[in-house]
């Protein structure tokens, strides 16, 4: 399957922001230690990582940088070992479509569990 055959998948913000606290350590707190065991798959390579593993291959600590670009952009890409380069922008979205309370649309990865298969926001 080519990634434009993959299935579209579309939720509200709200619906994200709700599974992305259910994930986090503590189910709420937005902090670096509690969003750092979220996982998401990128939907070029397959790889399932954390945001923790994201931030620490992008040197970053920052919780929103991490909570905003980990879940668009492959940990291959910010680790810049040449193994994998997608975004979840530009020409090809990612695999998930958030729509905004203003109509606008922005696209990210799939939630994951550790074992690497993509969750769907239910």
């Amino acid at each position: 399957m080519t990634l434009s055959e993959e299935p579209r998948k579309e939720y509200t913000i709200d619906e994200c922001r709700a599974e992305f606290k259910r994930r986090c350590k503590d189910h709420g707190s937005l902090n670096i230690d509690s969003i750092s065991q979220v996982a998401f798959k990128c939907p070029a390579c397959g790889t399932v990582y954390t945001l923790g593993e994201w931030a620490e291959a992008a040197g970053c600590d920052k919780t929103g940088v991490v909570a905003n670009d980990g879940p668009t952009s492959c940990i291959h890409r910010v680790a810049g070992n040449g193994l994998c380069d997608w975004v979840a922008c530009g020409l090809f979205c990612g695999p998930v479509t958030i729509v905004h309370p203003n109509g606008g649309k922005s696209h990210c990865f799939e939630f994951a569990d550790r074992a690497g298969e993509p969750e769907a926001v239910e």
